[in-house]
């Protein structure tokens, strides 16, 4: 079996110049909110929690809950950015979005763990 040939996708010049003059300003203002603080946060031996978290928050991000991979998205585009700016309190924010992640799946999984052994209960 031969695979298809694939066509590359083509974006014209007045289009990406567009979206240039849109996202130039916001990025801008991004860079210049984030700096190099509370370096402690982000030294290498934390990089390796950061990619820790990433991988709990990535498998958040399958599950095939509606609507509940948008806030551990959020969260690995914050630890992203803290470790490319070196930016601690950008990394305290990003821990914080992972602590909701963990309550909000936790308490989904609890929640579904109870209703099965109710299930369970009934029919068994």
């Amino acid at each position: 079996m031969v695979a298809a040939p694939t066509r590359g996708i083509e974006i014209r010049r007045s289009d990406l110049r567009r979206l240039v003059d849109k996202v130039g300003p916001l990025l801008r203002r991004l860079e210049r909110a984030l700096k190099p603080r509370l370096l402690m946060l982000t030294a290498p031996w934390t990089e390796r929690l950061i990619g820790m978290a990433c991988l709990v928050l990535s498998v958040f991000v399958f599950l095939p809950i509606p609507f509940a991979n948008l806030l551990p998205s959020i969260g690995i585009i914050l630890y992203g950015f803290a470790l490319l700016e070196r930016d601690g309190l950008l990394a305290i924010a990003a821990t914080a979005v992972t602590v909701a992640c963990l309550t909000l799946f936790g308490s989904v999984a609890v929640a579904f763990a109870a209703a099965a052994g109710h299930a369970i209960r009934q029919f068994g």
